[in-house]
């Protein structure tokens, strides 16, 4: 499964990402922003 998490600066997507690796099992990956 691949979850992709858009939206813009400040709008909680690392949040999201460190709930769902933290809480329900999911895998870091680093992202990047140009």
């Amino acid at each position: 499964m691949i979850i992709v998490l858009l939206g813009a600066s400040g709008s909680g997507k690392s949040t999201i990402e460190n709930e769902l690796a933290t809480h329900h099992g999911f895998e870091k990956i680093i992202s990047y922003s140009k």
